[in-house]
């Protein structure tokens, strides 16, 4: 084939999709095709419960149902981000250096294995997310710009399990509060054509928490079934512009402005340093029932109080590490994830569980998706008799990590 051809372009992500072909094991359900393989078997037995809820509950909502035809739609789950990469056609550094987990392309939807990350990730949402994805480029024909496209899937990501509209992180409401007082915002047309683009990683998340409020506005204003016939018309051949102004009787920029003026109107939720929630690859599978390592913490008295704590922790000194990290917490509060889980194992470990029950509370505010301090919650709950609370942790954490066998036996006792 003629160099720059089609074939030519895809020969190196066909081979290595070919690499795993032989070791995958494949799940078929009504509309999915779960490839897997070794311990991600345990990832794909959960998806297809997510997968065919997300199906029937999303592509009702966006009125449009990609795999009716009988072709199934691929799912692969690959061990590592070297065969995301393979797999995508992106090359690992630009996988690792945007922290890509998933994409959705060639009518397949691709993972990484949350065994590939230093404490798990959504893979659940993530994987709801990108057949979001799948259902606006077939609708539309790809014909919608970025921005809206990621506006609608990050807004319907939770829909599998519950209402849409329940992603925007705490670091997300920080970040419009700021720009809505400093008056900030990035515009439309700054997002176009890539958010990728923007200058800085905080202008980026400040876009993506931007679009999931589009959406959210979108909704409120003109019901869910607004976003469904904007990406018909869309599919049908019309301008976004002409869909959005049959739809929603608005220009794209009167949109842009109720819509701005809407969030200034907003009552954000204000949790005290939030941080983004970032998926951290690791450097070899590791033991999904052990305690991350201590984060990179900036203030370097902090990070030496929590370094001796660890310490004495693992000298099985749990009241001296209590002593330090206690320091820590007083200098840093719950900024850092790993201390706060530290310190309420400690605490567990001399019983003292109010302490960790509360210090946890606080924390799961600012780091809602924090697998490790669900399943100290979990165990604390668990231990009370409280059913309906540990159930919710335990679920949280086999969303995140289902690796570890402890989750397994709690949910089996719970059930």
């Amino acid at each position: 084939p003629a160099a720059g051809s089609r074939y030519t372009q895809l020969a190196p992500v066909l081979l290595a999709s070919a690499g795993y072909a032989p070791y995958f094991q494949t799940t078929v359900t009504p509309h999915f095709a779960v490839r897997a393989m070794d311990k991600d078997a345990i990832v794909a037995a959960y998806a297809v419960t997510v997968l065919e809820a997300a199906y029937r509950r999303i592509g009702q909502d966006l009125g449009f149902l990609p795999a009716e035809r009988g072709e199934p739609i691929v799912v692969e789950i690959y061990p590592d981000a070297r065969g995301l990469a393979g797999a995508t056609g992106l090359s690992l550094k630009e996988i690792e250096t945007s922290g890509t987990i998933a994409v959705c392309k060639f009518h397949r939807l691709m993972i990484t294995s949350p065994l590939a990350t230093a404490d798990g990730y959504a893979w659940a949402d993530t994987l709801a997310h990108e057949f979001v994805h799948l259902i606006v480029s077939k609708r539309t024909h790809n014909n919608i710009p970025i921005w809206l496209h990621e506006g609608i899937a990050k807004y319907f990501e939770s829909r599998w399990k519950s209402n849409a509209g329940e992603a925007l992180s705490p670091y997300g409401e920080k970040l419009l509060a700021t720009a809505v007082a400093k008056d900030s915002l990035i515009t439309f047309k700054q997002m176009h054509p890539s958010m990728a683009k923007l200058p800085s990683q905080d202008d980026a998340a400040l876009a993506f928490a931007e679009v999931f409020t589009v959406v959210e506005h979108i909704v409120k204003e003109h019901g869910v079934g607004a976003i469904a016939d904007i990406l018909r018309r869309v599919g049908q051949g019309q301008s976004l512009e002409a869909a959005m102004d049959a739809t929603l009787h608005l220009r794209l920029d009167q949109l842009e402005s109720t819509w701005r003026r809407a969030l200034r109107r907003r009552n954000f939720r204000r949790v005290p340093d939030a941080r983004p929630e970032k998926v951290r690859l690791a450097d070899a599978p590791g033991d999904a029932s052990a305690a991350p390592a201590l984060e990179e913490m900036a203030d370097k008295q902090v990070h030496d109080w929590a370094r001796l704590g660890e310490l004495l922790q693992l000298r099985h000194r749990p009241k001296a590490a209590i002593v330090e990290y206690e320091k820590a917490l007083a200098a840093a509060g719950t900024r850092y994830a790993t201390l706060v889980n530290l310190l309420a194992r400690a605490y567990i470990e001399v019983d003292k569980m109010d302490k960790a029950e509360a210090l946890l509370a606080r924390s799961l505010t600012q780091h809602p998706e924090d697998s490790d301090a669900h399943l100290l919650a979990g165990r604390i709950a668990l231990k009370r008799d409280q059913w309906e609370a540990a159930r919710g942790h335990y679920e949280a954490v086999r969303l995140q990590n289902p690796f570890n066998p402890e989750i397994h036996a709690a949910l089996a006792q719970l059930y």
